[in-house]
C-alpha cells in the first residue's frame, strides 16, 4: 500500500494536502484526524475541491466502488512511512537539531549560514513534532542540496520516533535544560531523550556536533563512549557583555548579531560550526549571522517609541527563563528595566518550586518593576505585581507607563503569546 500511494504522489510531483482549504487539482488528500475533528469526514469535500485521491482510515466514509478512496489502517502512520520512504530516495545531508532550548533559533541560523552556498530545505516555523518532521521530508526535491530539520519532543520516546522518520546524517543537541518535567520527571529523563540523537548518529555512521560547554551532553558522550567529530563553542567569545544585542569576537572578526542574550552565543556557534563543516566562506558566514533578524517572539528586539521590548515568550522553561533573566541583568542602559513573566508550562510536580526559584532570582535583580502572570506565578507574593488571570495582567500593564523602559517578556507560549489582549495592550 505504501508503494502504491507513493507512486500516485510521484505522478503529480508529490503534491498533497491535509487541509481541504488548500487543495489543488490532482492533490492526494490525507485525511488526518486531530483531537477535535475527524479528517475522514472531509474526504468527499476534498474530492469535490479537486483531489485525485483521498487516503482514509475509516471504512464508514468510503464510498462504494469509488477508486478515489484508498482505505488504510492509519492515515497518520502511512503518511509518516511515506515521508521516510521519500527521504530515502535522497543521499543528501539531513542535519537534525534537537535539544531543550534554542532549537528553532539554531535551525534558522544554520539555514541562513548554509543557504548562500547550498539549496537548503528547512523546517517551517517550529513544526518539529513527528507530523511536522514528515511534512518537511515530503518537501524534499531533486534540487535540494541538504535538509536542516528540527526535532522536538514533549514525552519520552517521541524524539526517537522523529529520528526514525528523518534518519539524519548529521546532528547536534543544542543543550540540556529543565524542559517538560511533567513528562520527563528529571534532568536525567531529558538527557536520555535528547541525547538519543547522538546514539543514533554514532550507530549509523553519522556526523556529530556537540556544544563543549554543556556538562550534561559531554558526560553522556563520555559515558557512552561516543566521539563527536566537532566540539563547538570555543571559537568565539562575547566581546560586549553589557549590550542589548549579542556581539562576538571570532578570530580577528566581530559578529554583530541581532539577537538578545548571552545564551544565543551557543546557537550562533552551532551555525558557525556547520558553516565551516560545509565549507561556507567565512565572510558569508558572518554576513548571514549578522543579517538574521528574529521575528518570531524568540530573542526578538522591538523598538516602539521610547520603549524597547525584548520579546522572548514563544517558549519557556526554568533553564531558558533563568538564562534570559541573567542576560537582562547584565545590560547597561539609561532606561529603567521591567520584566513581565508568564507561567512555565508542563512542569508537573516541579512547578511550584521552579516558579518560586525564578521569583527569588528576580528579587535579586536591579529592576524598576516586575509583573507575573498565570496560576503559578500569580499565587506567589513579593513586592511586585502578581496576577493569576492574564486578563488582569493585561489591564495592569495597559495602565503602566513604559516610557523610556527596557522590557523583557518571557513565558510559555500557552500563557502570554496566545493571549491577544496581552499582546494588543503593548502594541506587539
Amino acid at each position: 500500500m505504501k508503494s502504491h500511494i507513493y507512486n500516485l504522489l510521484a505522478q503529480n510531483n508529490f503534491a498533497y494536502s491535509t487541509d481541504t482549504r488548500t487543495i489543488k487539482k490532482g492533490d492526494v488528500f490525507f485525511a488526518l484526524s486531530g483531537e477535535n475533528f475527524n479528517g475522514n469526514a472531509f474526504a468527499r469535500k476534498a474530492l469535490e475541491a479537486g483531489a485525485a485521491f483521498v487516503i482514509i482510515d475509516d471504512v464508514n466514509y468510503q464510498e462504494k466502488d469509488d477508486k478515489a478512496y484508498i482505505l488504510v489502517d492509519s492515515t497518520y502512520d502511512i503518511f509518516l512511512e511515506i515521508a521516510t520512504h521519500h527521504r530515502q530516495q535522497f543521499s543528501i545531508p539531513i542535519i537534525a537539531i534537537a535539544g531543550s532550548n534554542g532549537k528553532t533559533t539554531t535551525k534558522e541560523l544554520v539555514t541562513a549560514v548554509l543557504s548562500p552556498s547550498h539549496n537548503v530545505l528547512s523546517t517551517k516555523h517550529n513544526d518539529n513534532n513527528n507530523l511536522g518532521v514528515a511534512q518537511t521530508l515530503m518537501s524534499i526535491r531533486s534540487n535540494h542540496d541538504m535538509v536542516v530539520i528540527e526535532l522536538g519532543s514533549n514525552t519520552p520516546g517521541e524524539l526517537q520516533s522523529a529520528i526514525d522518520i528523518a534518519q539524519p546524517t548529521h546532528g547536534l543537541v543544542t543543550n540540556i535544560g529543565k524542559e517538560h518535567l511533567e513528562f520527563f520527571n528529571s534532568i536525567q529523563g531529558v538527557i536520555d531523550e535528547e541525547c538519543g540523537l547522538y546514539t543514533y548518529l554514532s550507530e549509523n555512521d553519522g556526523y556529530l556536533l556537540a556544544p563543549g560547554n554543556d556538562i550534561h551532553i559531554q558526560d553522556f558522550l563520555n559515558q557512552q563512549n561516543i566521539q563527536a567529530q566537532t566540539i563547538y563553542g570555543e571559537a568565539t567569545s562575547i566581546s560586549q557583555k553589557e549590550s542589548l544585542s549579542l556581539k562576538l569576537d571570532w578570530g580577528t572578526s566581530v559578529i554583530n548579531a541581532q539577537l538578545f542574550g548571552d545564551h544565543n552565543k551557543q546557537n550562533i556557534d552551532a551555525a558557525l560550526a556547520l558553516g565551516l563543516l560545509f565549507e561556507v566562506d567565512a565572510e558569508e558566514i558572518i554576513s548571514a549571522l549578522e543579517s538574521y533578524t528574529p521575528d518570531n517572539m524568540r530573542s526578538q528586539i522591538v523598538e516602539l517609541e521610547s520603549t524597547t521590548y525584548i520579546l522572548d515568550f514563544y517558549n519557556a522553561n526554568p533553564s531558558s527563563m533563568l538564562l534570559a533573566l541573567e542576560s537582562f541583568q547584565k545590560i547597561i542602559t539609561n532606561k529603567k528595566k521591567v520584566v513581565i513573566l508568564g507561567d512555565m508550562l508542563e512542569m508537573g510536580d516541579h512547578a511550584d518550586a521552579e516558579h518560586k526559584n525564578i521569583l527569588d532570582y528576580v528579587e535579586t535583580m536591579d529592576v524598576a518593576d516586575a509583573f507575573f502572570g498565570g496560576p503559578y506565578f500569580g499565587k506567589l507574593e513579593s513586592k511586585y505585581h502578581h496576577y493569576e488571570n492574564i486578563e488582569d495582567l493585561a489591564h495592569a500593564i495597559g495602565d503602566y507607563n513604559f516610557d523610556d523602559t527596557l522590557v523583557l517578556i518571557k513565558s510559555s507560549k500557552g500563557v502570554l503569546y496566545i493571549h491577544e489582549g496581552f499582546r494588543k495592550v503593548l502594541g506587539i
